[in-house]
């Protein structure tokens, strides 16, 4: 079973998403097994306290039999540990522990003549193998089908945690628990889904979820964590959460990466925490009604699309930093766009504090997109900055091939001055730059806007400006530690 793995990797590392089938590479093992005990009962339990250590096949149970695993069921085969072979099975219920070393957890799939249906598989204990559960046929035109697949338990592969192969369907998963994969895929479809919903944990250092080619997730929600690179072959809806907030992001809460390669991503409803680069190509990431949070810089590599009942949401960190590249800035979400966005009228874009202070003045970058047929639609936007009671605008800026969206804060009472020569100085010439295109200096310039006191700006300005002759851009250059930032927007008890 060991080309499983290899075959999925050199699968996932290719541009377009071919469909694979699974049971031409996995099934004849299952074939060959020389282990296997039928139960005597489908409807029958293995018992608390019981440890079985031979595959439990489910294959002639009837429709109306439940089969329920409160105790442990451990192998190490090159097959599985729970079989349903053909035919129909109410429910399979673990509360237990299923587990094999060598291949599957559960396997749900048919034989060359008819096909298998199961109403329900709930998991609340662990499944741990190398292929979690199983979904799909093993030979001729069946079909598999399950009608709900539940977890709130665990369930861990070290190649994939749940797979629906070709012909295989699922109508819903839903996950409250947890789907983990150290170096392989976390949900991996090749069949169908109806609609995956999780406010648990999807984790992998690889692919949380991948969607191959003439396959679908009909709707992923998500108000718990997707931690893993996401790839779909087609269209992709993704909700967020209704109340909270759904996260999607890079394995360890790195930037991670959402590639669609033949079809557009959009995000519907709900609160949705974007921590992904997303690739579309010639396609579009369409938010439509989902209010999207960024609170570092994520790069779409397509067009973006912003509709009049969606918002744009920028976090906005004490002490952001930015380097000047907008590819490392951190603490300061934004947009960064290859092709053209636009923005609906109505629309909304909402400056978010993380122990940020908004003043008067401050001017924000929050998407920069490709000059060429971009259009915010800026004056007929509604911007709000978290605890700033003044007024804020957006502007369109146009820098070569670039067009910015500017956000600027004004008309409520300015920061305190300094009293100190230098910071006076140093600050004044800060303070008079009026421009957007280097974000560095522009992060240095908000900053300066949210001084508290007269002992914040003097001590801000006298940090900021070694002499008094320092210019403003001088002390974005050599001010390469950004203490200032870190005073002001920290407010740090000490000064």
């Amino acid at each position: 079973m060991g080309n499983v793995v290899s075959y999925n990797r050199q699968l996932l590392s290719s541009t377009l998403i071919a469909r694979p089938v699974f049971a031409a590479l996995l099934l004849p093992v299952v074939g060959a097994l020389t282990s296997q005990a039928a139960l005597a009962a489908c409807s029958g339990n293995n018992p608390a306290g019981t440890t079985l250590t031979s595959s439990q096949d489910l294959t002639g149970c009837s429709a109306a039999d439940i089969y329920t695993n409160d105790g442990e069921i451990r192998v190490s085969l090159s097959g599985y540990a729970v079989r349903l072979d053909s035919g129909t099975l109410a429910a399979i219920v673990n509360n237990g522990t299923i587990s094999n070393t060598n291949s599957f957890g559960l396997y749900i799939g048919t034989n060359a003549s008819s096909s298998t249906d199961v109403g329900s598989i709930v998991n609340a204990g662990t499944i741990t193998a190398t292929n979690g559960i199983y979904v799909g046929p093993a030979a001729g035109s069946s079909a598999t089908n399950v009608g709900t697949l539940t977890n709130s338990g665990s369930i861990v592969g070290s190649s994939y945690g749940i797979g629906v192969d070709n012909r295989g369907h699922i109508d819903t998963i839903s996950n409250t628990g947890a789907i983990t994969s150290a170096s392989g895929q976390g949900v991996i479809v090749s069949g169908s889904v109806g609609t995956l919903n999780n406010s648990g944990t999807i984790s992998t250092t690889g692919n949380a979820i991948v969607v191959y080619s003439a396959s679908a997730i009909g709707t992923l929600n998500n108000s718990g964590l997707i931690s893993g690179t996401i790839t779909a072959a087609g269209n992709l809806l993704i909700n967020g959460a209704s109340s909270g907030m759904g996260t999607l992001t890079g394995s360890g809460g790195t930037v991670g990466t959402i590639t669609i390669t033949g079809g557009n991503l959009t995000f519907g409803t709900g609160n949705l925490l974007l921590n992904d680069n997303v690739k579309v190509a010639s396609h579009t990431l369409a938010n439509t009604g989902a209010n999207l949070y960024v609170g570092t810089p994520v790069t779409i590599t397509g067009a973006y699309t912003q509709s009049a009942g969606a918002s744009l949401n920028v976090n906005v960190a004490s002490g952001a930093v930015a380097t000047g590249n907008i590819a490392s800035d951190s603490g300061y979400g934004r947009l960064v766009v290859s092709g053209a966005a636009t923005i609906a009228s109505g629309s909304s874009v909402n400056l978010k504090s993380q122990s940020y202070a908004f003043a008067s003045g401050q001017r924000f970058v929050v998407i920069r997109a490709n000059a060429t047929g971009t259009d915010y639609n800026e004056t007929t936007l509604n911007y709000s900055a978290d605890s700033f009671a003044g007024i804020l605008s957006g502007a369109a800026v146009t820098s070569g091939s670039t067009k910015d969206l500017v956000v600027s804060l004004s008309g409520a009472s300015t920061s305190p001055g300094a009293t100190i020569p230098n910071a006076i100085s140093s600050l004044g010439g800060l303070q008079s730059y009026s421009g957007h295109s280097d974000l560095q200096l522009l992060d240095l310039y908000n900053a300066s806007r949210a001084i508290g006191s007269t002992a914040e700006a003097n001590r801000a300005g006298e940090q900021l400006s070694p002499s008094a002759s320092t210019s403003a851009a001088g002390a974005a250059a050599t001010t390469t530690t950004f203490d200032m930032l870190s005073i002001v927007g920290s407010h740090i008890a000490s000064l």
